[in-house]
């Protein structure tokens, strides 16, 4: 089934008790984007007084903002699935396991997602609701399955937060060792709470540009890495003679620590994928998600299999 193309919801929905109501978030036409460009910059970035009043009511009650651009959702597709797992998290995968487990297990966690991610979007475009996964499960499963969905992903993105923070700050200190980790810890701390001071679209602009930042990083170590492995490291350096397929060969081989080796890899694995079901919670907030949503997901997908 295509993201392009959505059927129309099942007759099972009925027998549920859902009606096309339950999963509406609100008016998209002209009148609300008429809105919104009658406001002030400051208002839209949640500057002023007017950016803490209570939305205007429509049809189906309180209704999102909605001020998230096609460029916005994009990128926050491919940005929040880019992370410390992927850019710290992989040196440590590789020593545990070696190249043979990493690329299984990244394989095997890939088709999972890809799998995941699709039929995410599919369920967003047919369903447009605010709150995301956990509504759907609560919907088409049951109350307190979607209880449990909502408050695992609370508690996962509060034991996420202060991992992101102490590996930033960690990071740092490879370079700079003789400032204390907390420092830096407070200052993107700081920097975390200041964004979301701004809302939505605050939010937006800055995953818009960070995750450019991401896509630049993740394009440069590609590059780097293919320098030192054909041998373009520094002189009297271990890459400076050509790499190949080494690690394939020596020491354990490509399957490091046997089954253990597999499923450390297939934990960095897994925690590596974690952000792609943003797009999820972001689709709500789009201006325009059943013409913007495909295209996000089919670039989550394509970065995915690069």
């Amino acid at each position: 089934m295509g993201l392009n193309s959505m059927p129309s919801p099942p007759d099972c929905d009925a027998e549920k008790g859902l009606q096309s109501s339950d999963f509406a978030v609100g008016d998209t036409g002209p009148a609300a984007i008429e809105t919104y460009g009658r406001e002030k910059f400051p208002t839209r970035c949640g500057r002023t007084l007017e950016s803490f009043q209570r939305r205007p009511e429509g049809q189906q009650g309180n209704e999102l903002e909605r001020r998230m651009k096609p460029r916005h959702l994009n990128m926050i597709a491919i940005g929040c699935s880019i992370g410390a797992g992927f850019f710290v998290g992989s040196g440590g995968a590789l020593y545990k396991g070696g190249p043979g487990f990493v690329l299984i297990d990244f394989l095997i966690v890939g088709v999972m997602v890809f799998n995941v991610v699709h039929a995410l979007g599919e369920l967003a475009v047919m369903y447009l609701i605010s709150g995301g996964f956990y509504i759907y499960a609560s919907r088409f499963i049951d109350p307190s399955w979607g209880f449990a969905t909502g408050w695992n992903y609370v508690l996962s993105a509060a034991l996420v937060l202060p991992l992101e923070l102490t590996v930033c700050a960690l990071t740092i200190g490879y370079w700079n060792d003789t400032i204390s980790p907390g420092v830096w810890i407070t200052i993107f701390l700081v920097a975390i709470i200041f964004v979301n001071v701004f809302g939505t679209l605050g939010f937006a602009e800055e995953e818009f540009w960070s995750s450019l930042l991401k896509l630049g990083a993740t394009v440069a170590f590609i590059v780097i890495s293919i320098v030192l492995v054909a041998g373009g490291g520094p002189e009297n350096g271990r890459y400076h003679e050509y790499q190949g397929t080494k690690l394939w060969h020596e020491g354990e081989g490509p399957f490091k620590n046997g089954i253990k080796g597999f499923f450390s890899v297939f934990i960095t694995a897994s925690f590596s994928f974690s952000g792609t079901e943003m797009i999820g919670l972001a689709a709500a907030e789009a201006q325009n998600p059943t013409k913007a949503l495909p295209k996000a997901i089919k670039q989550v997908s394509l970065f995915e299999g690069t």
